[in-house]
């Protein structure tokens, strides 16, 4: 495995994901979609730019909706890859 590099707010919302606490919600018209962060702890944190990278760096993946609607919230969820990261680079932060 390449070792990607990971900030440390990148490795929280990876670590994030596989807690299930990082939901995708698509919108309506010009709004743009929007990846949220609901800590167990309560309150709430945008974070498009964490999960695109690691989406594009194939840490993490959609998973499926949780309703009917096309517009259903789906949660991100780990790769092989996002598992095997984190095994091997255990709380960093």
């Amino acid at each position: 495995m390449s070792d990607i590099q990971l900030t440390a707010a990148r490795r929280a919302v990876l670590q994030a994901v596989s807690d299930g606490e990082v939901k995708h919600h698509r919108r309506w018209g010009r709004d743009p979609d929007e990846d949220v962060w609901r800590p167990a702890s309560g309150g709430h944190k945008r974070v498009n730019a964490g999960v695109e990278f690691l989406r594009k760096a194939g840490l993490i993946k959609l998973g499926p909706p949780t309703g009917d609607s096309m517009f259903a919230s789906r949660l991100w969820q780990l790769t092989d890859l996002g598992e095997q990261w984190l095994a091997e680079h255990p709380e960093e932060s």
